[in-house]
């Protein structure tokens, strides 16, 4: 999995600086249960300039980049002729060649072949990877045309290397073969540097999990609350803990959100001076309670320390409103949990 993360984002060109920061940071999370599901769970998880790319990202840039140049070129080709296999080709002694040659000076054949365009053709294609292979005759091969690399004693049309037996079914070597070429390879190496498969049940531990590390690195006592908030506040948390063991409270700075088991929010507390608002992820048009105290989120362009987006606010102002105020939790909560 790790493999196929690094190098699919190397074949994308996407940054590598901070690897250190972020594998440490993985591992630190890692649990002994299902180590592997939390590892995948964490990966897909990362922001975007962390991502591990999906199949369709890595296979059109690995088919259209400068492979040529990559570090990882000979690997990149190691892998596609052994993948699968237990007659492996000892490629340690063999050397990338590039079927189209090189050189900008090409031979009459070749600009023949590849068309009166036949430079930009060359200047595109030449280190893609649909032009690439292995060899151990590279000298032999040198800049000769297509028809002699096929036909010449070692040639691609008698080579025992894998990579090349598309060679050996083509008469002609252009743009559209190379590009053909590249992007079946390319397709095959979504197979051997697989995508990430992260199940809803890891994705759902490993949000549980935040949270409840957050959780335990905040305190509600260092909340600031007058004495009749936090009094109406502590009412208030019973009936909502009472909802589901499995609810997860998370003290924030000037508020406590509540989630259901599966890391949904369904409700923010905001404590003000003598009363509390209550920010429940449940929009009005959905709300089965009617309660003068309930109003509609968008009226407040701006809801002070609230860190959660939501479409109702309750406002509670002491205890006689707790068992009112409980049947729009309770809903939210439920829609949330399903």
């Amino acid at each position: 999995m790790l493999e196929s993360f690094a190098f699919r984002r190397a074949v994308c060109g996407l940054q590598t600086r901070g690897y250190w920061n972020l594998f440490a940071g993985v591992a630190n999370r890692l649990q002994d249960a299902k180590p592997l599901d939390r590892l995948a769970a964490l990966l897909h998880s990362q922001s975007d300039h962390n991502r591990y790319p999906g199949d369709e990202e890595f296979a059109r840039d690995l088919a259209a980049r400068d492979v040529y140049s990559m570090r990882a070129c000979h690997y990149l080709l190691d892998r596609l002729e052994n993948h699968e296999t237990k007659e492996l080709t000892p490629t340690a002694t063999l050397t990338i060649e590039h079927v189209m040659p090189q050189t900008a000076k090409l031979r009459a054949e070749w600009r023949e072949m590849l068309g009166a365009d036949w430079k930009t053709v060359h200047a595109t294609w030449v280190h893609r990877l649909g032009n690439l292979t292995l060899t151990g005759y590279n000298s032999t091969y040198q800049d000769r045309p297509f028809g002699e690399k096929k036909a010449i004693p070692e040639g691609f049309d008698s080579s025992s290397v894998r990579l090349n037996k598309y060679m050996r079914d083509r008469t002609t070597w252009t743009a559209a073969d190379i590009e053909q070429r590249g992007v079946m390879l390319a397709e095959r190496a979504t197979k051997i540097w697989p995508p990430l498969v992260v199940s809803g049940e890891a994705l759902q531990l490993a949000r549980q999990d935040d949270l409840r590390a957050r959780a335990a690195k905040r305190s509600i006592a260092a909340i600031a609350m007058s004495d009749v908030a936090r009094a109406l506040f502590e009412s208030l948390r019973q009936r909502v803990l009472a909802l589901d063991p499995a609810v997860i409270e998370v003290p924030e700075s000037h508020s406590v959100v509540y989630h259901a088991a599966d890391g949904d929010y369904f409700m923010e507390i905001l404590p003000r001076k003598q009363r509390l608002l209550m920010l429940l992820n449940l929009e009005l048009a959905e709300c089965e309670a009617q309660d003068a105290n309930l109003r509609d989120s968008s009226s407040k362009k701006f809801l002070a320390h609230a860190t959660q987006d939501g479409g109702l606010i309750y406002r509670l102002h002491d205890a006689t409103d707790l068992d009112a105020a409980m049947l729009p939790v309770r809903q939210a909560y439920e829609l949330a949990a399903r």
